[in-house]
């Protein structure tokens, strides 16, 4: 099969230098098909980036303007990838299947595919009808609304969710169910194997997330606090890696000094190499993901793949999720006190199940992904 994967991100060389879920998926997906098929990945160019190039066996354009990594806004030059993504795609002629991988493609993903003849794919992470203002604010919330309304009602082939939670999500909208198929995220388990780290640190504490609002690392910090002031003991054997960029990242700076535990905190920004992020996962003694709202939760996955414990938010997907790994253990989103609880119990000797990986591996959910494309 010729097929045309459009992402708002993709990695610049096989190191696979990842900025989230979204990007890990695709470029962890089109590297398996272009094993077997003849893959294009249009993404958003960078500065210092190639404008056509090969990472491993996938051809990647990067048409339009300069568009930085942001977790937010960007209104303009993601427009502009919009545009030059709709072109570049009509651009390679004739293909087999065209899949929108994220938000800002769905558009320009469903004409192209019109226009070369081919089958349109959405894959879609979450879905945010309803939510949008609360989650981004008047402007882009409304902005986003409106895209996400024009492209649900497209008349697409098929639908990828990337769980049972947000294909529910995908009916509720309105979409046919016969053609939504689940095909979850997951992990690169032989890679994330070979990668060398040293004995886990007791004590030590990893987050892997975006540092916006939804997130609510703000929860996290405040559990910290509280168990600074009942657990003193086990608050002092306590230190946190916190991985990721994001708007919020002066507010819990600032939140962490109010509430007296900064000098817990390692704010690392973003890690390029994600065997960097593994080791680090490795090196870990627990896993936390607080967040409210998820499409997914690869480290989830990635945490178990590497024989480590997670606490997370009791959101769907992650009960989902957590379920299918049999590991983990959830606690109530935004409650500071329940997390102060499960860290106390956890590094009190409490263990937590690590659960198993092992259908989540890439190589795994690529099969499935080209089973939906044949059908």
């Amino acid at each position: 099969m010729r097929i045309i994967i459009l992402t708002e991100y993709y990695p610049h060389s096989e190191r696979g230098e990842l900025t989230g879920g979204v990007e890990a998926r695709s470029f962890f997906l089109s590297q398996l098909l272009a094993r077997r098929h003849d893959v294009t990945v249009i993404a958003s160019w960078r500065e210092g980036f190639h404008r056509e190039h090969m990472v491993g066996p996938v051809r990647v354009i990067r048409p339009g303007p300069h568009h930085p990594y942001t977790n937010t806004g960007a209104i303009r030059s993601r427009l502009g990838y919009a545009r030059a993504a709709y072109k570049a795609a009509v651009a390679l002629g004739k293909a087999d299947v065209v899949d929108a991988c994220c938000f800002i493609a769905y558009l320009p993903g469903y004409w192209a595919a019109r226009r070369v003849g081919a089958k349109a794919v959405a894959t879609y992470h979450e879905v945010w009808v309803g939510s949008w203002i609360r989650n981004k604010g008047l402007i882009t919330g409304t902005l986003g609304s409106l895209w996400e309304h024009a492209a649900l009602r497209k008349k697409w082939d098929a639908f990828i969710a990337v769980s049972q939670a947000t294909a529910r999500c995908l009916v509720r909208a309105g979409i046919d169910p016969s053609k939504v198929h689940v095909v979850y995220n997951g992990a690169d388990l032989e890679t994330l194997a070979g990668v060398p780290a040293g004995l886990p640190v007791p004590g030590s504490i990893c987050i892997i997330s975006r540092l916006v609002r939804y997130k609510r690392l703000d929860t996290f910090i405040n559990a910290l606090s509280i168990l600074r002031r009942r657990h003193p003991e086990l608050y002092q054997r306590t230190s946190c890696n916190i991985i990721g960029t994001g708007s919020d990242e002066a507010y819990l700076k600032g939140l962490a000094a109010r509430s007296d535990v900064a000098e817990k905190l390692v704010f690392r920004g973003h890690v390029e190499r994600y065997q960097t992020v593994i080791r680090t996962i490795k090196e870990s003694s627990l896993v936390v993901h607080p967040s409210s709202l998820e499409g997914f939760g690869i480290v989830l996955v990635e945490a178990c793949a590497c024989g480590r414990p997670f606490l997370a938010s009791d959101i769907e997907v992650f009960r989902e999720i957590s379920q299918a790994l049999r590991g983990g253990r959830l606690f109530p989103v935004g409650d500071a006190h329940a997390l102060a609880d499960e860290l106390a119990a956890f590094l009190g000797g409490n263990e937590i199940p690590v659960g198993s990986a092992e259908t989540f591996d890439w190589s795994r959910l690529a099969e499935k992904v080209e089973e939906v494309y044949r059908k």
